[in-house]
């Protein structure tokens, strides 16, 4: 089966060593697929499956991307997503097929303990934002 997509945005961010973002969602109707690439930089790249009916449900999935490695992944809606930057700068390009909406905007605690996610790094060093320190546990 397959579906097309059209991505309407592309967005870049940039971040310093040891920031982490996310684990963001976008909620029905506004869910997102997104195309992520790093443009300079390396990260770890983290999605989580939300897709409650799925076989992975709550199971999550890693990668470095890099400008050395020239990997990009595309991630398609019903899953959180999240990275930790791991070069002393990084820029991150990506793309969504639907534009963002604030009321449908939701996520997952990077470190949520039923997820358990493997970061690689003791997480006293990652640099967060307030909005994603209130980030849900994944008990829904």
């Amino acid at each position: 089966l397959h579906k097309t997509i059209n991505f309407c945005q592309n967005n870049i961010v940039y971040s310093k060593k040891m920031v982490l973002r996310g684990l963001h969602f976008q909620k029905k109707p506004y869910s997102q697929a997104k195309y992520i690439s790093v443009i300079k930089g390396e990260i770890l790249d983290v999605v989580v499956d939300i897709r409650k009916k799925s076989k992975t449900y709550s199971k999550y999935f890693s990668v470095k991307l890099s400008e050395a490695n020239n990997l990009s992944i595309f991630i398609p809606d019903g899953f959180a997503h999240g990275y930790l930057t791991l070069s002393d700068e990084a820029y991150v390009s990506y793309s969504v097929d639907k534009y963002y909406n604030p009321e449908s905007e939701s996520g997952i605690s990077y470190k949520d303990k039923f997820i358990d996610i493997d970061w690689g790094f003791d997480d006293k060093n990652f640099i967060i934002s307030a909005k994603d320190k209130k980030l849900n546990s994944f008990d829904w």
